[in-house]
């Protein structure tokens, strides 16, 4: 699994944080990418869930698919 960020719910909130590039890690020809001073970044769950409802109905998501855990995110309760 392909994980860019954590995505938690914690008071009416969507929280992203812990970002990660995971093709720029340690030992990689890139070298390592330091994504720790970005974020976290905190939105309304209600306006949230509306903007993820709105990109799903213009792309033909169907509803069983707009949950942020289908992202390339890890998402916590």
């Amino acid at each position: 699994t392909l994980t860019l960020c954590e995505i938690s719910f914690e008071d009416g909130d969507v929280i992203w944080s812990n970002f990660e590039q995971p093709h720029r890690q340690l030992g990689s020809a890139a070298g390592m990418w330091d994504y720790s001073a970005f974020g976290p970044f905190r939105f309304d769950r209600e306006e949230y869930e509306r903007a993820l409802g709105v990109v799903a109905t213009e792309q033909g998501v169907g509803p069983d698919d707009r949950s942020p855990s289908a992202t390339a995110c890890r998402s916590t309760p």
